[in-house]
C-alpha cells in the first residue's frame, strides 16, 4: 500500500512540474503559489501515509465483536 502511495506521489509531482513548466513557458513566469504548493506537497503525502499506517495498525489490532 505504501509503495503504491509513493508511486502516485511521484507521478503527481512529475506531472505537476511539467504543468508548471508549461504555464511558465506560456505566461513567462511561474505563480508564487504554485511554487509553495509544490514544496508543501511531499510533506502532505508523508502526513497522509502516516495516518494511513495508523488506520491499518488499528484495524489489525482491533478485534471485531459480534453480538
Amino acid at each position: 500500500m505504501k509503495f503504491s502511495l509513493i508511486l502516485i506521489a511521484l507521478f503527481w509531482l512529475i506531472s505537476y512540474i511539467v504543468v508548471v513548466v508549461q504555464i511558465a513557458k506560456s505566461k513567462g513566469r511561474i505563480p508564487f503559489l504554485s511554487i509553495i504548493l509544490m514544496f508543501l506537497f511531499p510533506f502532505l503525502w508523508v502526513f497522509f501515509a502516516q495516518q494511513l499506517s495508523r488506520v491499518e495498525e488499528v484495524s489489525k489490532t482491533k478485534k471485531k465483536k459480534y453480538i
